[in-house]
């Protein structure tokens, strides 16, 4: 955004550069990528009022205000200053409980503040918003890169190696992009990872950028026109019904729930009814799983008001217990550590036959976030017969 002066800027550019301001003051240096805790250097007034400042400047275009604005304050403030301020945000502005994109551009400007430890950053970033901050950080990380180097299948396994299963997400959508959209080309690379669940991520990234080809059509890719992917529903479909490797065509599958979604108006009988129509079972899974993980965000991660979608198929064997379980999982990779209370109690409350997946689906997240010292601690809380589990990890 150009301004000629002070005078002439818009009213919101000023409320986000007011607060920058006032956080950084309290927060200059501070650029540690580990997962959120008070400390005393973290003045909790600061961070209500920068809450609301950026929310009182960011009222119109929401997502891409906030994205711009936390790009600016970590440059300024650094990023886990930037992280605990969308932490406070989140509590008055529920948009932004879907926070992948800000976090996104908290990785990026985390990049530009410390290149030279970007892996140990990378291993280390926080696991909110579905590792956001870790995807920025690869995605920069990648464009200082000769032309062409990122499909040297040693420097991709390199990038990745003792990497969450984020890495090879990311590099997808790098990917595609790299191949000038070629599909198969993309998805042939992705082989390189050979532990399956990192290629499926692999696969997963690429179909997520082919469906909401943002940055395809950024780069001249893809058509205007592809944006609106509903009328491009029919022709996915075949898409993904082409493929005869089931995982590539079940990773393909998860990402028709958007598409899906918005035809259907997120009416769930009628999205999971679309996926019920996937050739394979893997495909109608993957397609479920993502109908699941979306409710849950657009629902505000209501655990109780979601819980209510995984009785639609009940006629499906183990479904209610995998989707509660999803349900918990998704809201705790999104949301702060304060939320685990939520998510236990909500697991309490459920049926016994469907408290061990719930319970092991906290665990999970615990062990990939919390320190030793806490993870005991929150451990404790469970029921006596899931303690155990807990602690060690076993599933």
């Amino acid at each position: 955004m150009m301004i000629s002066s002070p005078k002439k800027a818009a009213p919101h550019f000023l409320f986000i550069i007011a607060a920058i301001l006032f956080l950084t003051s309290f927060f200059v240096g501070y650029i540690h990528l580990h997962h959120p805790k008070k400390a005393s250097s973290i003045h909790e007034k600061a961070l209500s009022e920068t809450a609301l400042e950026l929310r009182k400047g960011c009222s119109g275009s929401k997502e891409t205000c906030y994205v711009n604005a936390f790009n600016r304050l970590t440059i300024k403030a650094g990023p886990e200053a930037a992280i605990q301020t969308l932490l406070a945000l989140q509590k008055i502005d529920p948009s932004t409980l879907a926070c992948h994109p800000i976090a996104h551009a908290i990785g990026r400007a985390a990049y530009q503040l410390d290149k030279k430890n970007w892996r140990s950053n990378f291993a280390n970033a926080t696991t909110l918003c579905s590792y956001g901050v870790g995807h920025g950080l690869i995605e920069s990380y990648s464009q200082t890169l000769p032309v062409g180097a990122i499909t040297n299948p040693g420097i991709l396994l390199d990038i990745c190696k003792n990497q969450a299963p984020a890495c090879p997400h990311v590099f997808g959508h790098i990917l595609l992009i790299e191949y000038k959209g070629d599909l198969a080309a993309t998805l042939q690379k992705c082989a390189v990872f050979h532990a399956g669940i990192m290629r499926d991520y692999c696969y997963n990234g690429v179909f997520m950028e082919e469906v909401s080809p943002v940055t395809l059509v950024e780069h001249g890719l893809r058509q205007r026109s592809y944006l609106d992917f509903v009328p491009r529903l029919p022709a996915l479909i075949s898409l993904c019904n082409s493929y005869s490797d089931k995982n590539i065509s079940s990773q393909c599958w998860g990402e028709l729930s958007q598409p899906a979604l918005k035809k259907f108006e997120n009416n769930p009988e009628e999205v999971f009814k679309f996926c019920d129509s996937a050739p394979i079972k893997e495909a109608r899974t993957r397609c479920d799983d993502r109908i699941i993980a979306s409710f849950t965000i657009t629902n505000g991660f209501d655990l109780n008001r979601t819980r209510e979608v995984c009785a639609l198929h009940a006629d499906i064997p183990g479904f209610e217990n995998d989707c509660i379980a999803l349900i918990v999982s998704t809201a705790l990779g999104h949301y702060p550590p304060t939320f685990i209370d939520q998510a236990l109690d909500f697991c309490k409350s459920e049926e016994s036959q469907y408290k061990a997946k719930c319970f092991n689906a906290i665990k999970n997240r615990l062990h990939a976030r919390l320190n030793p010292d806490s993870l005991n601690t929150t451990c404790k809380r469970f029921p006596p017969e899931f303690q155990n589990d807990c602690l060690t990890g076993k599933n």
